[in-house]
């Protein structure tokens, strides 16, 4: 009965970790398209939104090396 539970448990995280997956695949896809014009929007007052989108612009990066190997 454990050695069932364990099993079913396993699938159930691989499945929502593909869901997850592919969200955020398709979600990094979506933010990608607006990052030129996010980073131009910035420029006219880089305070703190440059850190911030700095930050952001990171993990998209990250995030789209990831999906791509």
């Amino acid at each position: 009965a454990v050695r069932s539970a364990k099993t079913k448990n396993k699938s159930e995280r691989n499945a929502v970790q593909r869901v997850l997956r592919r969200a955020s695949k398709s979600l990094v896809g979506k933010l990608c398209r607006f990052e030129g014009v996010v980073s131009t929007a910035i420029q006219a007052n880089p305070n703190i939104s440059a850190l911030v989108w700095g930050g952001v612009k990171f993990v998209l990066v990250i995030a789209r090396d990831i999906f791509d190997s």
